[in-house]
Formats: C-alpha cells, structure tokens, sequence
C-alpha cells in the first residue's frame, strides 16, 4: 500500500531510456515468476519477503506508464486485463474453494485436479463480478445506503451465529464415526495442569517453581522435563511414571521451544528466537537450581539441519552439525556433568491431521491408505537429529535415549490407533490414550534412577 501511494503521487514520469525500461519491466515480471514458484509455506511472509513482489509490481506500473513496453504489451491483452478486473473477486473466492475442496477431498491437488479448481475459481469470480460486485457499485442492487447497511448487517450477522453454532458444536463432532472424536491437542491447555504451568514467567521457571507431578515431597528423587508442546502430550505417560518410579517430576516446558540453547531457527522471526532464547536460558537455571537426578529432554526434533544456527563455541567439532552443537550447549548451560540425562525421540509425523483425516475418510468411505506411514519413512524423518542424539549416547555413560517409535512402528507400518482408539490429537502429538500408549518405552529414561538416589 505504501508503494502504491508513491506511485499515486509520484506523477506520470519514467525513465527515459526505452531500453531501461524494457530491462526493467523483463526484470520484474521474472521477479514475479521467481517468488511465485519458489516462495512456498515455509517463507516467513509477509516481511521482508515482501519487498520482492510489491517492488516489481510497482516497476511493472511506473515502467508501463507512458513508454509502450513488450510487457506492458503482453499485459495488455484482454484475457490479463479482464483478469485484473476480476482480480479482487478470485483473491475472495480462492481460499474458501481451496479450504473446502482440501477438507472434502483429503490429498493433495495436483496435475488435473488443481486444474480444474483453479477453473472453478475462476468461474466463481467472474460470477460473483458480473451479477454482485458490479449491480452493487452502480447502484443496480441495494440501491440505497440504507439497504446496503441493512443487508450488510443481516448477512454478517447469519456468518457470526453460523461461526459459533460450529465452534461450539466442535466443529459438528456427531458427524463423525466415535473413535475420531478425539479433543486434538486442545487438552494441553486444558485442565488444572497446564494452564498455570505452560505461561508462568521466565523468572519463576529460572527460580526452579515448576509444577511437577508424582510424589509432592523432599524425600523423592527429582526429575525436570525441558521441552515443547510434544513433551507436554506425553503428559499423561509422565505423570503415570513419576508415580510408578517414586519420583517429583517437574515440567519446564514451552510451546514450540526445543531445547538448544543458543541455537534459533532461521524461518523465524527474531521476537519468537528472542523468547525461545529466554525460556531455555531459564530452563537451564531452574534445572541447575533444582539440581534433579534426571533430566529429560523431549521436544519435536524434525527441524532440518539448514534452518538451525547454533551457537559459536571453541569446544565444539567444526565437523558436528548445528543441531548436535545446540543440544551440547544444553547439556552444558544445564550442568549435566553429573546426573543422568535422556532424550527423547519424537513419534512419527504424519502429513494429515488425522482425527479430520480419518473422521472425512470413514464418513465417505474412502479407503484410508493414504495415511498409510511405514517404519522406514518414520525413521527417514528424523535421521539427523537421531543419528546425533545416538552418537552422543555412546560417548556419555550419564546420556541415555528412548524411542517410542519401538512401540508405534514396531512393524513395517506405523500405527496411529489401538483397541479403536485414536493416538493421535492431531498429525504429530499424541492424544490421551497414545501418551498412555509409549508410556512403557519412556520407562527406560527411568530406569536405575530411583535406585541411584541420585539428587
């Protein structure tokens, strides 16, 4: 918008060079294409990211001003300007098509199938150009200012009942089969635990006043947990283990925080790296200020290796990859010389929500192979982080690791239900039921520990 403006007043001038103006006019419509087909749902935009196509979107106008350019010939075709004209219609419908087609059809669009969508988009923006936008801007339909309020008013107000009939409803839950009723992840912030210990500040995580589970007394050998929402699903498994191993075990946890200290992720912005820093600066002096005899360290370890920038540090091999350097620096901001530390290996990662996936798919009948992930594929995901976390195994006698992928992939197929019952809240953290279900693979981080005292 603020390129626009300048535009706007900038008057009708341009370069004066034909030949510049050609270059530049080539320059940003193949700016365009780039950004097109190289940005994709990891880039962080808008932000900088931005400036790429609004600055050649804005070439493109000063360039096609007064000198006739081969693209602003180009440009100037019926088929692209009518395509401008209706350009605010198609950016209205293309969402809830894609949305919707997504939450019918299941898989991804691809070859025909995207064809055809992006056809019906087209269709439905010229429709809703011809017989809505324009009757309504020449005054054709709802003449009067007061029957475009009104009717404005009556139409909002069907969309906002309509939002909340499906949120309260849960999105209509009874239409779906019972096993794929499950509440999603939604009960990590639910219930007494996690709200008071998921927001609680930096500096009462830095003074050690966590929540904890199991036994509430000095007696108990202590235990912390650092990690992000993928250890708070495993909640329950926690929680069923502290009690079983007589141990206090307190929860240092933080939504898409993993523990490596120091290292940031660079598709993020710097305000979440800033608060992700400041958690596991915190995490790290609450586990040296409450001095457990284990550590556990679960978060969702897929992170590909290029995203990572870690921590410089003399000490580290300039051969180890970015995300061994971060998880070192944890172990050493945390003191964990002398106490027994495990890792956690992440679950598989599947590339639907399936509580939706499965609920669409018994609904219509449709065959369910598509959710279909093999042991192979599970452990190609996390292959980097784990081949780290392994090799750091062998080298400390105190650092241990388990794989609750031993019971879910324990076959060439993973598994994401058992007994008709859901694993999964979503397409990577466990329900309920599935924390319950790996609660005897995480038992190996407990074990000897009880017997050690170690404190």
């Amino acid at each position: 918008m603020l390129l626009g403006g300048v535009l706007a007043t900038s008057g009708q001038g341009s370069l004066k060079s034909q030949t510049a103006n050609e270059l530049l006019a080539i320059a940003a419509l193949v700016t365009l294409a780039f950004v097109t087909c190289w940005y994709g749902p990891t880039t962080p935009y808008p932000g900088w990211y931005a400036i790429a196509p609004c600055a050649a979107s804005a070439i493109l106008i000063q360039t096609g001003r007064q000198q006739s350019t081969l693209v602003g010939k180009l440009l100037s075709l019926r088929p692209f300007v009518f395509t401008g004209l209706i350009s605010y219609s198609l950016y209205l419908w293309h969402y809830p098509v894609l949305v919707l087609a997504g939450y019918y059809f299941l898989q991804e669009f691809r070859g025909f199938r995207l064809g055809m969508l992006i056809a019906l988009i087209y269709v439905l923006a010229v429709a809703s150009w011809k017989w809505i936008e324009m009757p309504i801007r020449r005054r054709q339909l709802l003449e009067s200012n007061r029957w475009f309020v009104s009717w404005a008013l009556i139409v909002s107000i069907v969309i906002l009942a309509t939002g909340i009939l499906y949120w309260k409803s849960d999105g209509l839950q009874w239409r779906f089969p019972p096993e794929t009723r499950v509440p999603g992840i939604a009960w990590l912030w639910e219930g007494d635990f996690p709200p008071k210990c998921v927001n609680i500040s930096f500096d009462e995580i830095a003074s050690g006043r966590l929540c904890s589970v199991g036994p509430q007394d000095d007696a108990a050998v202590r235990g912390v947990v650092w990690g992000d929402s993928h250890a708070m699903a495993l909640l329950p498994a926690y929680e069923q283990l502290a009690k079983l191993h007589h141990m206090r075990l307190y929860f240092a946890v933080r939504t898409s925080c993993r523990p490596l200290v120091g290292t940031i992720k660079r598709p993020w912005k710097a305000a979440w790296n800033s608060e992700c820093g400041a958690f596991n600066a915190a995490a790290a002096q609450a586990v040296r200020q409450l001095d457990p005899g284990l550590l556990i360290l679960n978060a969702h370890w897929i992170d590909v290796d290029a995203d990572l920038v870690s921590p410089s540090n003399e000490d580290v091999d300039p051969e180890d990859s970015n995300f061994k350097r971060g998880l070192l620096e944890t172990l050493r901001a945390a003191g964990s010389i002398n106490r027994f530390v495990c890792i956690v290996l992440d679950v598989p990662e599947y590339k639907y929500d399936l509580p939706k996936a499965l609920g669409v798919a018994r609904k219509r009948g449709i065959a369910e192979d598509f959710l279909k992930l093999t042991r192979t594929e599970a452990q190609e995901q996390f292959s980097g982080p784990e081949r780290d976390i392994r090799a750091l195994a062998q080298q400390h006698r105190m650092l241990r690791y388990v794989d609750p992928k031993d019971l879910l992939c324990r076959g060439d197929t993973c598994i994401f239900e058992s007994n008709g019952e859901l694993l999964y809240g979503d397409r990577d953290h466990l329900s309920w039921v599935g924390a319950q279900y790996v609660a005897s693979a995480l038992d190996g981080c407990f074990r000897d520990i009880a017997t050690a005292a170690i404190k």
